[in-house]
């Protein structure tokens, strides 16, 4: 995974958090 997509993930999550990590 490149540091592009990592801050994409992070801004998505942001946006709509489809990944519930926390749980």
């Amino acid at each position: 995974m490149s540091s592009v997509e990592y801050r994409t993930i992070l801004r998505y999550r942001l946006m709509i958090p489809i990944f519930p990590k926390d749980e």
